[in-house]
């Protein structure tokens, strides 16, 4: 009977043929050890609940939930999966809920990467059974590898994804476009690869990329991000020149560039009167006036946090008396403009 009822969700059952495979050991626990089951609900509501248990076995087992030194509270055989979590108090009683976070009856949260928990593997294609998902955070784990799942971009209320400071590989899944309750992304940190055209998704209000491997030219069509505020992208390997389509993007405050050595042109003046706060453009052969940020020497300070470019050195390649730092290649000087 679980297997039919898994069935109806499961792509490839044949991974249930491997007896090392985190699938394996999910539904054969379910069968023979679990003694937890729905009762007094409706049998499409019993059908989720079970289908997310699985699901998040799957991801215990494929995080080598076995050797957890902390196993917050994961396959507790008398307990529903929403009460799978435990919390972490720092020493400022800081505290912090890790595992499963549910609203209502069915998994809305998934949040891992307390240190001491000892996750390694990668993240399974079966998030994407969590119907309900709608945030996600498994950071700083650099034992966890391997690429995005595409399937939880395709669950319709994933609104938040973090993924920051792991060692995920691959490129960014084309899903990412479809996902339209998608406010937050945040990849930093990572090895990840190939274009960042995948990025462009009109509902997202802030992304981040920065720390990778990425490469090829910043796409024009990330001006239609109508609804961007934060935009990072340092320390990759994107290359050509810089779009006048981001200073459209009427609410943006916050875009990092930087150590993109492969980004080079005139910055457009478009950027001038634009709301930017932050703007990092340091490590870039990007060249041009400071009145692409500053407007005219002498004209009113806009009101920002900091500004940073190549304006150091003998021969700056940006003349902007209003940045805030101007740096020379790997030299950073504060810049004295009374602010």
């Amino acid at each position: 009977l679980l297997k039919t009822l898994l069935e109806k969700h499961v792509d490839d059952v044949t991974v249930w043929d491997d007896s090392t495979s985190p699938q394996y050991q999910a539904i054969n626990f379910l069968a023979y050890e679990d003694t937890w089951r729905p009762t007094k609900v409706r049998e499409e509501v019993s059908d989720q609940l079970m289908v997310e248990r699985y699901a998040m076995l799957v991801v215990y087992f494929a995080f080598g939930g076995p050797n957890w030194s902390q196993e917050a509270a994961f396959l507790d055989i008398n307990t529903r999966v929403c009460d799978w979590q435990v919390q972490y108090c720092s020493w400022a009683n800081f505290c912090e809920t890790y595992g499963v976070l549910c609203s209502g009856q069915f998994v809305s949260g998934l949040a891992l990467g307390a240190e001491d928990i000892n996750i390694v593997g990668t993240i399974p294609t079966e998030v994407g059974l969590l119907s309900s998902l709608r945030t996600v955070s498994i950071e700083n784990i650099t034992s966890l590898s391997g690429p995005v799942p595409s399937e939880l971009f395709l669950i319709e209320t994933i609104e938040s994804v973090s993924l920051r400071g792991n060692r995920l590989t691959g490129t960014l899944p084309s899903a990412i476009l479809q996902a339209s309750n998608l406010f937050w992304l945040d990849l930093d940190e990572n090895l990840m690869t190939g274009t960042i055209d995948n990025i462009a998704n009109p509902a997202l209000e802030g992304f981040a990329l920065s720390n990778n491997l990425f490469s090829g030219s910043i796409p024009a069509s990330l001006g239609n991000l109508k609804e961007a505020t934060y935009i990072e992208l340092g320390i990759n390997q994107l290359t050509g020149s810089l779009p006048d389509s981001l200073s459209r993007i009427s609410g943006l405050e916050y875009l990092s560039l930087f150590k993109n050595p492969g980004l080079t042109g005139d910055i457009p003046t478009s950027y001038y009167n634009s709301l930017l706060t932050n703007l990092h453009l340091e490590g870039t052969n990007l060249t041009g006036l400071g009145e692409a940020f500053c407007g005219p020497e002498g004209s009113p300070l806009p009101e920002y946090e900091e500004y940073s470019a190549e304006c150091g050195g003998s021969t700056p390649r940006v003349e902007c008396w209003c940045c805030t730092d101007c740096c020379d290649g790997a030299v950073c000087l504060r810049n004295n403009i009374g602010l």
